[in-house]
C-alpha cells in the first residue's frame, strides 16, 4: 500500500510540477528562388530556405519530382560562403548526399542548429529543362507546392532569360494572386 501511495505522489508531483518544455519546431520563414535560363538552354536554379528553429536540429532535406527535365548535375549546397561537401550518406555537419528514386531526387544536408535563424543554398543545372518550339520556349515548373511539412510565408521568385524578348514572358499563378505581386522586366520577371 505504502509503494501505490509513493507512486500516486510521484505522478501528481509531476503533473502540477512546471516542466520545461522540450518543444521543437522550425519554420520556412523565407524562399528565394532565381531561375536563370542559359545561352545553351539550360536552367541555372538557385534557392535559398531561411529557416528559423526552436529546438535543435541537424539534418534539412529538398526533393525534386523527377519531371519536366532530362538531368539535373552540378548539385551544390552551401551556407554564407561554407559549400558543403557530398557524401554518400555521412551525418557529419558541413556534409550533403542525395538519394533517388524512381519518383524523386532528395538533396539532404547534415548542420548543428539550436534556436536561431539560417539560410541554406541549394543550387543545380537542369538540362532539358526547357521546351523549345519554332516560335516560342516553355519553362513549366512548380516553384512552390503545397506539400511541404510547414509552409512558407514568403516566396521570392526571379526568372531570367539570357536576353530581352520581343514580347514579355508569359505566365500564370495557381492558389491566392491577392497575394502575389509580380513585377516584368525586359529579361524576366520577379
Amino acid at each position: 500500500m505504502k509503494y501505490h501511495f509513493t507512486l500516486l505522489a510521484i505522478f501528481i508531483a509531476l503533473l502540477f510540477s512546471p516542466l520545461k518544455t522540450l518543444a521543437k519546431n522550425y519554420a520556412v520563414e523565407q524562399v528565394t528562388i532565381r531561375a536563370e535560363v542559359q545561352p545553351d538552354g539550360s536552367i541555372l536554379y538557385t534557392e535559398q530556405r531561411t529557416y528559423r528553429f526552436e529546438g535543435s536540429f541537424s539534418q534539412a532535406d529538398y526533393k525534386l519530382r523527377r519531371r519536366g527535365f532530362d538531368q539535373i548535375r552540378d548539385i551544390q549546397v552551401s551556407e554564407d560562403d561554407l559549400y558543403y561537401t557530398r557524401t554518400d550518406r555521412g551525418r557529419e555537419p558541413g556534409t550533403f548526399f542525395i538519394k533517388e528514386s524512381n519518383r524523386d531526387i532528395e538533396i539532404v544536408w547534415n548542420y548543428q542548429a539550436r534556436n536561431e535563424t539560417r539560410t541554406f543554398t541549394i543550387s543545380y543545372v537542369l538540362d532539358g529543362a526547357l521546351v523549345v518550339g519554332p516560335n516560342h520556349a516553355e519553362f513549366m515548373w512548380t516553384y512552390l507546392s503545397d506539400r511541404w511539412e510547414n509552409p512558407t510565408q514568403n516566396l521570392n521568385v526571379e526568372f531570367i532569360l539570357p536576353d530581352a524578348p520581343a514580347d514579355p514572358p508569359l505566365h500564370w499563378l495557381r492558389g491566392n494572386t491577392n497575394r502575389v505581386r509580380l513585377e516584368n522586366r525586359t529579361n524576366g520577371f520577379i
